[in-house]
């Protein structure tokens, strides 16, 4: 995501603004590798939003983990991946899907570009969802919390 980091940070805050009107109690983590560890940085907190740099390779799937274990389990809970789809190191998507299943998180990938495009046909549109372009986030957003959490409570 390094070649689209611009994009992505306005990305990332426009969600992030969105959802603290809906809830104060969101933590949003940016991750990277370095020294073949995953990092993960704490990017909303105390009501301002912080960027790290992008560097080393992509743990995601072992960050979505992490950030599991970080998680107040408390009430209903997801976990938003923002990614361009390249998993250049450690384990699979797989393995991160089944982790969180078992522990009745919904880990939902999205972004735009082949590779996401590939996720989602492999994984399904409710696992790995794909947008063409940021104007379409909102609606993505939205779907996302009514077909994860509003249709639970129903």
């Amino acid at each position: 995501m390094i070649k689209k980091w611009n994009e992505i940070e306005k990305i990332y805050a426009a969600i992030i603004q969105a959802l603290v009107a809906y809830n104060q109690n969101i933590n949003v983590y940016a991750y990277n590798e370095m020294g073949n560890k995953c990092v993960l940085t704490k990017i909303y907190h105390h009501k301002k939003i912080y960027s790290i740099l992008p560097v080393g390779n992509t743990p995601s799937w072992e960050a979505c983990i992490e950030v599991y274990k970080l998680m107040d389990r408390r009430g209903r809970n997801i976990i938003l991946n923002l990614s361009d789809g390249l998993c250049n190191v450690g384990i699979g998507y797989n393995y991160a899907m089944r982790y969180c299943d078992q522990r009745k998180i919904d880990l939902v990938t999205l972004g735009s570009g082949l590779n996401i495009k590939r996720l989602s046909t492999k994984y399904g549109r409710n696992r790995v969802i794909y947008f063409e372009d940021i104007e379409e986030l909102p609606d993505v957003i939205q779907n996302i919390f009514r077909a994860k959490l509003l249709h639970r409570v129903a």
